[in-house]
Parts: structure tokens; sequence; C-alpha cells
């Protein structure tokens, strides 16, 4: 017996206080008189993968963890397709049929959200997002299927939507376009979706901050790391009245044209025509957000670059 632990209370038998734990058998005893007081209780500790006397680390855990993102969280038991018993003799009439039936039950449940999360992995493997963002978006599936409305609606649109959502909670940059792009689901359909599960649910969104998409469209027009610190400096500079309700990825294109060279043979200068496609908007939106940007400058009285014609102190 391995008496690793002292548990508190006393012997229903002879009183004694000493009760002892045997971590080999799961069981209760008085060290007193040998009076066993719990047969068997559930041991809390982990249970390891290799042991110290085989030589192996015994510091990994058996199975995987529990995921909402996985159909049955990773807590679902399979019935084996041997048709024996404990001690391997074949089952007989109607028990066999029995455990048929049972093994068949057993594989249909709780199925229909396993398309839904197969999506879900492929969505997240293609916009390169983290499990913390995996997680949460099949919270927010799994809410919203309660609430019956993914009934006789496309799956991909709900699942693109609520990856949407998970990434603006997050504060992660992905727009309605990336996520029509991975998932295949025209952006209309996803925008419908979200807007109905953002007021279903009544989810709280950050407002989103344009500097975090500085990084993605600039590298992806080319810009250089100078045009960026210099979007980032007017951003800061910006009154947060200006951002609020405006897409934050305009007003990041927006800094970054204002930022950047003029010069027609400068190498790093970038156009709203580039911008617009970094970004996956119009010309018409970046040069309306522009325009803003520039009233704004000529209001608050601030010194334009000459060279670059600018609102910049």
């Amino acid at each position: 017996m391995m008496e690793s632990e002292v548990l508190l209370g006393r012997c229903p038998r002879c009183g004694g206080a000493q009760i002892l734990f045997d971590e080999d058998t799961g069981e209760e005893v008085c060290g007193s008189c040998g009076c066993v007081i719990v047969e068997r209780i559930e041991e809390m500790k982990p249970e390891w993968m290799g042991t110290p006397e085989a030589g192996e680390d015994d510091d990994r855990m058996i199975g995987p963890p529990t995921s909402l993102a996985r159909h049955d969280m990773g807590l679902s038991t399979q019935i084996g397709r041997e048709d024996t018993d404990a001690y391997g003799r074949a089952l007989q009439g109607e028990v066999r049929k029995g455990v048929f039936k049972m093994r068949r039950l057993d594989s249909r449940t709780d199925t229909h959200l396993q398309p839904a999360f197969i999506e879900l992995k492929r969505l997240a493997d293609a916009l390169s997002l983290k499990g913390v963002i995996v997680e949460r978006t099949a919270q927010i599936y799994r809410k919203i299927r309660r609430k019956g409305l993914t009934h006789g609606k496309s799956t991909a649109a709900f699942i693109a939507a609520s990856v949407y959502a998970a990434c603006r909670e997050a504060g992660i940059p992905r727009t309605l376009k990336d996520m029509a792009a991975a998932s295949g689901v025209r952006k209309k359909e996803i925008a419908r979706c979200y807007r109905l599960l953002f007021r279903e649910l009544e989810l709280q969104m950050p407002v989103t901050d344009p500097t975090s998409y500085i990084s993605k469209i600039a590298s992806m027009a080319g810009a250089s790391e100078r045009t960026k610190r210099r979007a980032i400096e007017l951003l800061k500079k910006v009154p947060v009245g200006m951002r609020d309700g405006k897409n934050a990825a305009s007003v990041a294109a927006a800094a970054l044209y204002l930022a950047g060279p003029k010069d027609k043979d400068a190498a790093t200068k970038i156009t709203q025509k580039k911008l617009a496609a970094a970004s996956g908007l119009t010309e018409v939106t970046i040069r309306n957000a522009v325009a803003r940007f520039e009233a704004w400058g000529r209001s608050a009285s601030l010194s334009l670059n000459p060279a670059l014609k600018r609102p910049f102190d």
C-alpha cells in the first residue's frame, strides 16, 4: 500500500484520526485498525502516459484536451466493432443484436456539427488563425445553432461570419473580403449572416483600430518602412471621432497614401490603385477617406509639408 496522503476525518470503527489514502486501490483506510472506510474514490490527479520505472517522461497527459471546435467536444466514447465480451467470448443472439443497435445509434449521435467544424478547421488553416479564435468561433456557432438561426441556411456562410466576429472581438485585422476569398462564399452573404448573429447574440464589438491594418496593407502595397511609421504617427494625431463608424481599412489606407512619397520616380511610391488592391476597397472609398483627412488637416490648421502636400505638424 502506498500511504501517500493523510486525510482529515475519523474512523467510524475505532475513532482513530489517522486516515490513509491508498493511491493504488483508491481506498481510504484507517491507519490504526485497518478498517476500509471508502472502498474506492475517484482519482483527481492526472493520468500519465509514461512511468518513471520505464524511464519515460511522466509529464504527458493521456488523450487530447476538450475542444468546442469538435462536434463531441472530445468527450464522446466509441463502441468497438468486436462482438465479444470482456472475457473475449463471442456474443450470441439478442445480446449481439442489442450491441449492434447501440453501436449504430452511437455512431449517429451528435454528428450534425461535424460538417460545420470541418469547414471551420479549413477556414482557420487558410487564414492562419490561432486556436483561441477557433474556439471562440465554435462557441459563437454553437450559440446561433441552438437559437435555430442556421436552419435552412448556408453552413459555410455562418462559419465565415462567426470567424469574422471572433476576429473582430480579438482585434485581428481580417476583412469580409478575406472571409469570402477563403470560404468561397459571397461577401454579401457573409455580411448578412454576420448582421444576423450580431443582432441575435447581442455581441459587443470593440472599435477596430486602423493601426492594426497598417502593416498588412503596407506590405501588400509595397510601402516602405518609413511610410508605415509616418502613417502610424498620422493616425495618432487623428481625433477618435474621425475614426469611429468608419471602415478601419479605409482609414489605414488613406493614412498610408498621405504618408507616402509623391515623387513619380520614387521606388516606394504607392498609389490609390495599389492601396485599393491591397485593402480590398475601391479607389473611390480611399479617395473619400483621403479627402476627410485633408479637410481635417485644414480645419485643425496643421502645417502642410510643402513637398508632400499633406497634413503633418
